[in-house]
């Protein structure tokens, strides 16, 4: 089979190259870049300014993200949901009992206190200061999941060591072992 040469011009930057047929494919573009340049026309928009719906900053965007996207960052994002009450917190009716670790006390999961056990933080805004070190938030009931300010006690070390001391000796507890 013969190959016939033809003189094409490209159609991003007019230059003129020459194609060899039979070819597998009918050429357009004078290189690979040319058909880049030239598809990135079509197919890519402009990125437009966006105004993060937390911190108010300006951040940039694809367009067809204009929509689904309101925040500059995944922080921005939790800073407005917990002020909204959107995050998993007992507040929320949505709330199914958050996260706990891993002796099976909730822990806050978002906010300054990330990570901090939930019953001391209800015990905490209950008597309007902050727990000292060798304080306990006790559960009376010894669930513990179940922060109701009624449920909990304030105790020393001490103390709540020997009241589990004599749950275990009594054998009414359900405590770990």
């Amino acid at each position: 089979m013969s190959k016939r040469s033809f003189n094409l011009t490209c159609r991003e930057c007019s230059a003129g190259f020459i194609v060899h047929y039979p070819s597998e494919q009918i050429k357009k573009y004078c290189s690979q870049k040319c058909s880049l340049k030239s598809l990135h026309k079509f197919c890519v928009k402009p990125r437009k300014n966006l105004q993060c719906e937390s911190c108010g900053k300006i951040f940039k965007d694809d367009p067809h993200m204009e929509k689904k996207r309101r925040f500059c960052s995944v922080l921005c994002f939790n800073q407005w949901a917990g002020k909204k009450g959107l995050r998993r917190n007992v507040n929320n009716g949505h709330w199914k009992g958050g996260l706990s670790n891993s002796d099976g006390y909730l822990i806050i999961t978002h906010g300054k206190e990330a990570g901090k056990l939930h019953h001391r933080k209800v015990m905490e805004q209950f008597i309007g200061r902050k727990l000292f070190s060798d304080e306990i938030v006790h559960h009376i009931n010894h669930e513990r999941k179940d922060n109701r300010i009624e449920n909990l006690k304030i105790m020393t070390r001490e103390d709540h060591i020997n009241e589990h001391r004599h749950d275990l000796q009594s054998g009414k507890s359900n405590l770990r072992r």
